[in-house]
């Protein structure tokens, strides 16, 4: 169950704030393909896509038609989605030290300095210089 929660909300997340919406348009492409092959039976898919995806829009007959295959605009209200969500869910970060550490840290600091040896390295007295 889970899991199918945590799919739905990833498909919404992705739909709303990416263009990947526009993959519902599918059919509509393949829809107006097969109007144009009835129109010319010599046109190929690779033609097709590129009379109405490289060059220049061209206002002809079913211009509507064109504007509604996938991929042709972009819709802007996906970035107010994305600055909105944002803007809604204010991130705060808290990190604390555990004490334990501290105080292992001090114990061992201790320890070492209530050492007799490591003491005598450090401390000890002058020593006359031998000439």
């Amino acid at each position: 169950m889970k899991k199918c929660i945590a799919i739905f909300f990833t498909a919404v997340f992705i739909l709303g704030t990416t263009e990947a919406h526009q993959l519902f348009r599918l059919p509509l492409l393949v829809s107006h393909y097969i109007t144009h092959t009835q129109e010319d039976k010599s046109i190929s898919v690779l033609q097709f896509l590129s009379i109405h995806y490289s060059g220049e829009i061209v206002y002809d007959a079913d211009y509507e038609q064109d504007m509604q295959l996938p991929f042709k605009k972009t819709s802007d209200a996906f970035l107010f989605f994305v600055a909105f969500a944002a803007m809604a869910l204010p991130l705060t970060l808290q990190f604390k030290q555990p004490q334990f550490f501290w105080l292992s840290i001090r114990r061992a600091i201790y320890t070492l300095l209530q050492n007799s040896l490591f003491a005598s390295f450090f401390w000890q007295p002058p020593r006359p210089a031998i000439a």
